[in-house]
Parts: structure tokens; C-alpha cells; sequence
């Protein structure tokens, strides 16, 4: 159960800073973004106004996903419904084949102020060049490969505080920032609350959710998925489980899967559940039998001695399941030569 704590814990963290990081490899890998040597000012020029190019970014990027006016775009953005770093990649993605950065950016920056005008257009205009720059200087910071994610991330962090104003960042960031708040406060809440009692600790640990997601919450549980949340709550119960028998445990278990997944959910679980544990004890029965065979058998090699283990992993665990068992072994005796944790 520690284990699985620290997974829940960290969870969030790791898939936030991979995900952000991920951002700038696929950035200066696109075919598309690497002709043009770019100067954040690049971003203030003016842009054609003509009805071609008004015509062209239209029917590139006019899509029924994008927010019909700014104000329902802002308040997507407030409540973290609108992801606009997602938003800009997915508009990206609409550009020709070999169209340079520079000039996909600028069509997009043309479609927005056109799309959303006054105002409301320049204001998302601004944002998205601070992202522009933001995401420029990050393509030329070179990290050290000695540090951890988190630094990277932290480092990406100060970058932006210096491109962005306060509200502009909570606008384009707030749900990161929100998201990288509970990994932390959940990974304390763990540890502070040890002991305490299951339904204790759920009340408690929701209460903290909501404080620390903020105005971000209720996208956050929308976007939540139901076997996360399962899995904090089994985590959360741990003091629960550690005070009954084997036949309770799964009973306990079963009624907290009921309530996420439904009975049929539940059903299914159980069934998979019991499928691994056969799995599981095929293996173990197998690699004790393996063992009693081979110091009985000293002197088999080579092919006669691969057979002979073949034929006594199919006894044990059915011919697909022994392949399968014996190319994750190869694996991690690979690994293990390397010097590597598979």
C-alpha cells in the first residue's frame, strides 16, 4: 500500500511537468517549425488585412470546437475547461505540411483577432504571443541532464514569470499551477494523516482537493478518471483494510468498486483480479519447478535444456502464456545486463 500512496502522490506531478516538457521536444521536432529563425518582436508585426488571407485562415482553422465568442473563450479559460496551449497545437495541426512557424503562428494570430474581434481578440492575441516568446526562449534553455523533472519544470516556471503578467499566466497556466499544488498537498496529506480512518481521511482529502484546485475543481473532477479516483480511495482506506480479515478486505473492496464502476464494473474487476492471481501462482509454481528441475539436471545445455524448460512452462502455464513469460524474461535479463531497472 506505501507503494501504491507514493504513485498516487506523485502522479500528478510526473504526468503535468512530462506533459509541459513534452511541448518543446515536439516544438523542435515538427517539420513544419524549423525554417524560420524567430525574435519574440517578430510577433508584433503588423498582419494582413486582405480578404485572401482573411479567406485562408477561415477555412484553415474555422473548426465547430473553437468558442463561439471570446467571452465563452475567457471564461473556458478562467475555469480551465479551455486548455489554450492545447488549443493552439490543435490549430497547429490544421497548417500545410512544410509551412515554417513563423507563418503558421501568424495565420492563426490573424484567425483569432478576426475571429473574436475588438478587445476581446486582442486580448487572446497577447496571451498567445507571450506564449509565443515563452515557448522561443525555452527552445534555446539548455538543462543540465543532471536534474530531476521537477527542476526542469521549475526552471520553465521562472521562465514564463518573467514573460507573463499574473493574470495572463493563471489564464494560460492556472490549471497546471492548481494540479502541481494538489500533487504536493497530496503527497503531505498521505503522510500527515497516516492512521487515521477511512472515511476520516476521504471527507478530509476531498476538502483538500477543493481548496487546492480552486476555481479549476469541478473541470478538474470532469476530466477525472473514475479508476484515479478508485484508487485514491482503496489508498485512503489502507487503516480500514489493515483491521479485517481477508474475506472483509474483499468485501470492502467490492463495495467501493460498486460505486465507481456499478455492479457489472465491479463483476468485471473481480473477474480480472482473479484471472492475475491465477497467473500469478501458474508463475510461481513454475519457477519452483523450473528450479527443482534444474539442480536435478546439472549437466542439460544449450537447446536440449531450452526445450525441456519450454515444455515445463506450457505444463505450467499454457503455450501463449509461457511465450509470453519467457520474452519478459529475456527482456529483463537484458535489462539487468545493462545495468537497467526494466
Amino acid at each position: 500500500m506505501d507503494k501504491k500512496k507514493i504513485m498516487i502522490a506523485g502522479a500528478a506531478v510526473g504526468v503535468v511537468i512530462i506533459g509541459v516538457i513534452v511541448y518543446f521536444l515536439v516544438a523542435g521536432n515538427s517539420g513544419r517549425e524549423k525554417t524560420v529563425a524567430l525574435k519574440p518582436e517578430n510577433w508584433d508585426a503588423p498582419f494582413s488585412t486582405s480578404k485572401e488571407m482573411i479567406d485562408e485562415v477561415f477555412a484553415m482553422f474555422d473548426e465547430e470546437d473553437m468558442p463561439a465568442t471570446f467571452d465563452v473563450f475567457l471564461k473556458g479559460l478562467e475555469s480551465g475547461k479551455i486548455n489554450m496551449v492545447w488549443k493552439l497545437w490543435e490549430l497547429r495541426r490544421q497548417c500545410p505540411q512544410g509551412m515554417d512557424r513563423y507563418n503558421c503562428n501568424s495565420r492563426i494570430l490573424a484567425y483569432l483577432m478576426r475571429k473574436y474581434p475588438g478587445a476581446g481578440g486582442e486580448k487572446l492575441a497577447t496571451l498567445v504571443k507571450r506564449y509565443l516568446e515563452f515557448e522561443e526562449v525555452m527552445s534555446i534553455t539548455r538543462m543540465s541532464d543532471d536534474l530531476t523533472m521537477r527542476e526542469r519544470y521549475d526552471i520553465m516556471r521562472k521562465k514564463r514569470h518573467e514573460i507573463f503578467q499574473p493574470d495572463e499566466e493563471a489564464l494560460v497556466f492556472g490549471m497546471e499551477e492548481a494540479k502541481m499544488d494538489l500533487a504536493d498537498k497530496s503527497a503531505a496529506f498521505f503522510k500527515e494523516t497516516a492512521g487515521q480512518s477511512g472515511n476520516q481521511r476521504v471527507k478530509a482529502y476531498e476538502e483538500m482537493r477543493k481548496k487546492a484546485m480552486g476555481r479549476y475543481y469541478d473541470e478538474f473532477v470532469k476530466d477525472e478518471p473514475s479508476f484515479d479516483r478508485y484508487e485514491t480511495e482503496i489508498a485512503l482506506r489502507d487503516t480500514d483494510f489493515s483491521k479485517v480479515n481477508s474475506s472483509e478486505q474483499a468485501a470492502l473492496t467490492n463495495s467501493i468498486r460498486v460505486r465507481y464502476f456499478g455492479e457489472a464494473g465491479a463483476a468485471r474487476m473481480a473477474a480480472v483480479e482473479k484471472q492475475l492471481a491465477a497467473e500469478d501462482q501458474a508463475e510461481k509454481n513454475y519457477e519452483a519447478a523450473e528450479a527443482k528441475f534444474l539442480k536435478e539436471n546439472p549437466n542439460l545445455t544449450g537447446d536440449a535444456k531450452e526445450a525441456a524448460l519450454k515444455k515445463l512452462r506450457s505444463q505450467y502455464m499454457g503455450e501463449e502464456e509461457a511465450d509470453a513469460y519467457a520474452r519478459r524474461k529475456q527482456y529483463e535479463d537484458a535489462m539487468k545486463a545493462m545495468n537497467v531497472t526494466p
